[in-house]
């Protein structure tokens, strides 16, 4: 990994928890869950696999260090939202029957209280998204500062070489 790849996948990385945030404040409105949108373990997504993976020779830097917390934070925040969504998905899916039953407005209630759930969850995922890009761009301020030689004599002393990324965060996220 050349630095200058290093640096595009953070700014990537940035744009992919940005999309995350989105979509969970899409799907609290009410748009379906895309394929593409199920919630991932922090180790899971393209940030993720590249932070534990070949992301990792830069662990010694505490910026990269910060970046954990808020990262399984956001993950486990939209895990949250997701689970809670689908609860109320199903409780509204039932409601029909329910109210043949008398448990109409129970289920109404508990669906209410679900979705405010989901909103106060989305302002926490919004903070541990702004905690990732801050982390994310004092992260880029290191890398930018160590000259090209520093940089690969950091590669070569982990054992990781120059190769290329194959595509960039957003696009496998797109893809």
């Amino acid at each position: 990994m050349k630095k200058a790849h290093a640096i595009t996948f953070l700014h990537d990385a940035k744009k992919s928890h940005l999309w995350w945030v989105s979509h969970a404040s899409a799907i609290i409105e009410g748009r379906p869950v895309e394929q593409d949108e199920v919630p991932l373990h922090c180790t899971e997504c393209a940030f993720g696999c590249w932070y534990y993976g070949n992301g990792s020779v830069l662990s010694q830097i505490s910026a990269f260090q910060r970046i954990d917390e808020p990262h399984q934070r956001l993950h486990a925040i939209y895990l949250h939202i997701h689970v809670l969504l689908k609860v109320g998905q199903k409780e509204q899916d039932n409601s029909r029957l329910g109210c043949l039953l008398g448990a109409g407005r129970k289920l109404k209630a508990e669906k209410q209280a679900a979705d405010a759930k989901a909103h106060a969850l989305l302002q926490d995922m919004k903070a541990a998204s702004r905690e990732i890009v801050a982390h994310v761009d004092d992260l880029q301020a290191v890398l930018l500062a160590m000259s090209d030689a520093e940089f690969d004599a950091l590669m070569a002393a982990q054992g990781f070489g120059n190769a290329p990324p194959k595509l960039s965060l957003v696009k496998q996220i797109v893809a």
